[in-house]
């Protein structure tokens, strides 16, 4: 990250407080003045409270965040680690789509066939919920090059809920059980814009493996789709990647989640420690 971004991204607390404060000050200001609209007209104007009590309601979930983002400066000790020679867990990673673009699709694709871990030791799943036929032999034709790249496609019947992207996952997580080598211990889940780094597994695994009170990690995201070099599209991403990763880096911290059964499962996992090097600490803790 260029360094005018990061000290840019210092600032995220002090417009968090500012934005509440406006926030605060809108609010009160048109409460006072539909009571004095009201003393004026002497009666009552219930759509006015209405609206009121609507928009508050919509901006409760901007509060949250902001309230959050007062707080990302606070220094964390998470250090940076890697996984690894082969003898690592199995991992099943989930690509959901439903209608994007094929190449969009493609691109993550290869990229998360394309991952510095065994091959033997992960599957890509592609989880249409659109049936494309396109993305289906798209497929098939990189299947030569990974063959543990693999297509699937739940059926969908009119009047059954299919609960959309949250269904597609729980087909995809009951689908592994039929396939060659069965479910994996671990499951990574990817939308079909995320085109990881080649490092993403090893690094985030040995946050799962070192910690038995970790069954999620969360790694934040950066944009990086400027297909023009303009000054208006450099602004224009570079405002979006702060966003992403004040809001991103809020999720890594309460991405933390226990579970009783991945636990167990861990612990049929020996040694994993002692395989997780550290890479020094993250450039969020410098």
């Amino acid at each position: 990250m260029a360094n005018w971004k990061r000290y840019l991204f210092y600032l995220a607390p002090l417009l968090a407080v500012l934005t509440l404060g406006t926030y605060y000050l809108y609010f009160t200001l048109r409460i006072l003045f539909v009571m004095s609209a009201q003393r004026e007209q002497h009666t009552t104007f219930p759509l006015a409270w209405v609206f009121i009590a609507v928009e508050i309601s919509v901006a409760i979930p901007n509060f949250l965040q902001m309230f959050w983002s007062m707080f990302i400066l606070k220094k964390r000790h998470r250090p940076r680690l890697r996984l690894i020679g082969d003898d690592v867990p199995s991992v099943d990673v989930f690509i959901t789509c439903c209608g994007e673009d094929v190449d969009l699709i493609m691109d993550t694709a290869r990229a998360s066939c394309d991952q510095d871990y065994p091959q033997e030791r992960f599957k890509v799943i592609i989880l249409d919920d659109k049936k494309d036929g396109e993305l289906a032999k798209a497929v098939e034709a990189l299947q030569e090059t990974y063959p543990h790249l693999h297509y699937r496609s739940r059926e969908k019947f009119p009047g059954v809920p299919h609960h959309f992207k949250a269904g597609n996952l729980n087909y995809g997580l009951a689908e592994v059980h039929n396939m060659v080598g069965g479910a994996s211990p671990y499951v990574a889940a990817l939308d079909a814009d995320m085109i990881p780094e080649q490092c993403w597994l090893r690094a985030i695994m040995p946050h799962l493996l070192n910690d038995p009170k970790v069954a999620l990690a969360c790694p934040p995201q950066v944009c990086a789709c400027h297909p023009t070099k303009s000054t208006l599209t450099d602004c224009v991403v570079s405002c979006s990647t702060m966003c992403l990763l004040v809001i991103h880096f809020v999720k890594v911290w309460t991405s933390l989640c226990t579970s009783p059964s991945r636990s167990r499962m861990r612990l049929a996992w020996p040694g994993a420690q002692a395989r997780a090097t550290s890479c020094a600490e993250t450039p969020w803790m410098r």
